[in-house]
C-alpha cells in the first residue's frame, strides 16, 4: 500500500518538465487514467506518444454496460465512437486493471484477450483498525426500542433506487414489522423522497442529510442491514459502489441489485442477497428474508478482507510486475 502511494502523479502537461518527464523517465509502468470522456481519451494519446517505449502502458477500467438495446440513442452514439476512438489505445495497453467481473465482461466484449485483463478488486478508503462500538447515541435519539435499522447511504439521486426502498420499507411498515430507516446523504431529490415518505404516512424514518467523512462509521454501526438499491436511470448504472465494500467491511448484512458492479463480486450467501434492480417486491421479500437471517459477523468482515487498500494495492502491484 505504502508502495502504491509514491505512485508519481502528472497531471499538467502544459507543463514542459512534466513532458520531458514522460519522455526521458525511465518508468517501468504508467497507468492512464480511464477512459470515459475525451478528455480523457486525449491524455491518453498523448502519453502513448511521447512515452518511453520501454514503458508498459496499464489501464485502470471501472465502466461496464447493460445491453445495448436499452441504452438511449445519445449513449449508443457515446459507444460507438468510444469502441472506434479507444480502438489503438487497446492495442497498445499491456495490461488493463479492472475491479470486477462485470468489467471484465465488457473488456473482453471490446475484443480485448483474457490474458491481458487482471481482476484487482476496488476498495473504499477506510483503513484498519475499524471502530465497531455501536453508536448508542443514534440509536437512543431517532430509533424505538430495539427496531432493525436499515441504512441508506449514498447521494439522493434516482438512480440510487431511494423511492424503491420508501416504498418496500412502507410494506413492512404497515405489516407491523419493527424496522427503522435510516437515510444519509443528500442531493436533489432529497425534499421528493421526504414528501413520499410523508405522503405514506411513514413514522420509522429518518434523512439525516450530509454526514461528514470522520462520522460516516457512527451510520455504520448503529445499523443492522445496508441497502444499495440502484438501478439503470438516464443510461447510467452504479459501476461499483464502494458502500458495499464499506457496510461489510463494517459486518453489515448488504441487500444491492445487479446493477450494482460490486454486487456480482462481494455478495454471497453468507454476507447479503443480490436481487434485480427497480423491483420494489423483490426488495420487499429480500429484507424480509435478510432480517431473520442470522449472519455471522465475523464471516461478513472476513469476506471482504481481500478488497482493503493494502489487498488491492498489492494486486494492482502484481498484476504490473507479471507484465
Amino acid at each position: 500500500y505504502n508502495e502504491l502511494k509514491n505512485v508519481t502523479l502528472i497531471e499538467n502537461f502544459r507543463s514542459k518538465e512534466n513532458i520531458k518527464d514522460l519522455i526521458r523517465g525511465e518508468y517501468s509502468h504508467i497507468i492512464l487514467p480511464p477512459l470515459d470522456d475525451f478528455k480523457a481519451l486525449l491524455v491518453s494519446y498523448f502519453v502513448l506518444f511521447l512515452c518511453n517505449k520501454k514503458s508498459k502502458l496499464c489501464l485502470f477500467w471501472e465502466k461496464w454496460n447493460v445491453e445495448f438495446a436499452r441504452m438511449g440513442i445519445k449513449k449508443k452514439l457515446k459507444n460507438i465512437f468510444l469502441h472506434f476512438a479507444i480502438g489503438l489505445l487497446i492495442k497498445k495497453i499491456d495490461v488493463f486493471l479492472c475491479p470486477g467481473i462485470k468489467t471484465r465482461q465488457y473488456l473482453l466484449s471490446l475484443g480485448v484477450e483474457s490474458k491481458r485483463i487482471k481482476l484487482v478488486g476496488d476498495c473504499s478508503a477506510i483503513e484498519a483498525p475499524l471502530n465497531f462500538e455501536a453508536d448508542k447515541k443514534i440509536r437512543d435519539e431517532y430509533v424505538s426500542n430495539d427496531a432493525t435499522v436499515i441504512l441508506y447511504y449514498g447521494r439522493i439521486i434516482h438512480r440510487k433506487g431511494l423511492e424503491i426502498l420508501i416504498n418496500a420499507f412502507h410494506r413492512l411498515e404497515k405489516e407491523g414489522k419493527n424496522v427503522f430507516l435510516l437515510v444519509c446523504g443528500d442531493g436533489p431529490q432529497r425534499k421528493d423522497f421526504e414528501k413520499l415518505a410523508q405522503t405514506l404516512n411513514i413514522t420509522n424514518i429518518k434523512f439525516m442529510g450530509y454526514i461528514a467523512p470522520e462520522e460516516r462509521y457512527k451510520f455504520f454501526t448503529a445499523s443492522d442491514l445496508f441497502v444499495l438499491p440502484s438501478y439503470y436511470f438516464d443510461d447510467v448504472n452504479e459501476a461499483w459502489g464502494l458502500t458495499v465494500n464499506e457496510a461489510l467491511a463494517y459486518g453489515l448484512p448488504v441487500i444491492a441489485t445487479d446493477m450494482v458492479g460490486s454486487a456480482h463480486d462481494l455478495i454471497t450467501p453468507k454476507n447479503g442477497i443480490l436481487i434485480k434492480e427497480n423491483n420494489t417486491d423483490e426488495l420487499y421479500y429480500a429484507i424480509k428474508q435478510a432480517i431473520n437471517t442470522n449472519y455471522n459477523k465475523s464471516e461478513i468482515v472476513a469476506s471482504v478482507e481481500k478488497y482493503n487498500p493494502s489487498a488491492v494495492s498489492s494486486n494492482i502491484l502484481n498484476a504490473m510486475g507479471n507484465n
